[in-house]
């Protein structure tokens, strides 16, 4: 493989840790620093700028006879057209003011009124995010930022669409079944989202933070895993979100953060998806390009809770079985079928935001509730997750499609007992270390 391209892989991943080590001081309670980051995506984008490294990426992409150097030079060129996207330092800048503010409103944001106030302070930088993403875009030829992002990430904007009309149904009916009988027009989507989660509330005692780490142990014992000689530590802080993982290096210091406010199944579900990401980190591919991109690195989190939420997993690692174990998981899907809905409004939300830019945020919403949950909502509270994370927001519709064919391939292969070595030793040897050398929707979907 060439030099250069190894070179510029090395660099990179320097690039990673030293943003994911910043990421990780802000979870545990450091001021975010924006001055590291902002010298961080100024050596990235001189590195993808470098006319030597363009020429390189564009030549292998095309006449490598080696697939995989092939595969990363063209990943590379995606990731070029990326940083001129999500790079360009006004749309850092913005960037970082949005995630200061939402890291400063962890406990503001927990009341409607709290919230209001935040979306009032943030609105100006967030509208002016989507209209100079929307420029940068059409600079390179693009309709607008959502159709540019979705084509760097080797997806199309009239497939995202199918597949939004494709899944809606599907999940529309328990996720109204979800919120009958509650007060939904008069909650904020926080509020409601807590209040339906609230369905497990019975769990709480059963699924404690603290013992988390115990499940964790448990559960990795049956794949044949020692939980204390893996590179990965678990603690509990007051997020503004379920929970993070930040590799600091690739394969041997991998972080979770956890949302310290949390007990129950919901969290039992979010640490095993914070995990799923730790583990691929700690089994990773030999080159920072071939890391999965997101939706391939949520689905495979996400697949660990799905691996949770079995009747196999709960008997095994928890000693629930029965009636109890039908309960839990019965209000785990409706409550899984609510929160995709969610994602599917976001999603809807951004798309519509990034056509037109100038559109008021708090009557789109509430459009956009009454077309997905059919109720009127009176907040005028809306998600600020599409600001700060521009275009992520349908990988959370995409991942569940991956873990449920991932499962699939798997019970296939193995039976309806997941739970055995042999799986994490499939999954490491086919997907982790292997990593990003085709898109998903080639691979599983």
């Amino acid at each position: 493989m060439r030099e250069q391209l190894l070179q510029i892989d090395r660099d990179l991943e320097t690039l990673r840790a030293a943003e994911s080590l910043i990421y990780y001081r802000a979870d545990v309670g450091d001021a975010l620093d924006k001055d590291g980051l902002k010298s961080i995506c100024a050596r990235r984008r001189a590195l993808f700028a470098d006319p030597a490294n363009v020429a390189l990426a564009a030549r292998l992409a095309k006449t490598s006879t080696d697939p995989t150097e092939r595969r990363m030079a063209h990943l590379l060129s995606l990731e070029m057209l990326g940083a001129h996207l999500d790079e360009d330092p006004e749309v850092l800048k913005l960037r970082h003011e949005l995630e200061a503010a939402q890291y400063a409103s962890k406990d503001t944001r927990l009341t409607t009124e709290g919230m209001r106030s935040y979306l009032s302070s943030i609105e100006k930088c967030a509208r002016e995010r989507i209209r100079t993403a929307n420029a940068l875009a059409r600079r390179e030829g693009f309709e607008n930022y959502a159709v540019a992002k979705l084509a760097y990430q080797e997806y199309s904007l009239p497939a995202l669409m199918r597949t939004l009309d494709e899944v809606a149904p599907l999940y529309r009916p328990e996720a109204i079944a979800a919120i009958a009988g509650l007060d939904a027009p008069g909650l904020s989507a926080d509020e409601l989202d807590r209040v339906v989660k609230q369905r497990l509330s019975f769990t709480d005692e059963q699924f404690r933070a603290d013992d988390m780490a115990a499940v964790v142990e448990r559960t990795l014992a049956a794949f044949g895993v020692n939980w204390s000689e893996l590179p990965i530590s678990l603690e509990f802080r007051p997020l503004p979100w379920g929970g993070s993982v930040n590799a600091l290096e690739v394969g041997r210091d991998v972080r979770i953060v956890m949302n310290s406010r949390k007990n129950g199944f919901g969290l039992c579900t979010t640490v095993f998806h914070e995990l799923g990401h730790a583990l691929y980190y700690a089994y990773p591919p030999s080159h920072v390009l071939l890391l999965e991109g997101r939706e391939g690195r949520e689905g495979l989190a996400e697949m660990w809770s799905g691996i949770v939420e079995r009747a196999e997993w709960l008997d095994l690692v928890m000693g629930i079985r029965g009636s109890d174990a039908k309960r839990i998981l019965e209000e785990t899907n409706r409550i899984s079928a609510y929160v995709t809905m969610t994602f599917i409004r976001e999603a809807l939300f951004e798309l519509a935001l990034y056509d037109d830019p100038e559109l008021d945020f708090a009557p789109l919403w509430h459009a956009l509730t009454k077309k997905c949950f059919g109720f009127d909502e009176t907040t005028g509270v809306y998600s600020d997750f599409v600001f700060i994370w521009p275009m992520d927001i349908k990988d959370y519709i995409y991942i569940d499609l991956i873990r449920s064919a991932l499962l699939r391939r798997l019970e296939s292969r193995f039976g309806r007992e997941l739970m055995q070595p042999a799986v994490l030793q499939c999954l490491i040897s086919d997907y982790y270390r292997p990593g990003n050398l085709s898109p998903w929707h080639e691979r599983l979907l």
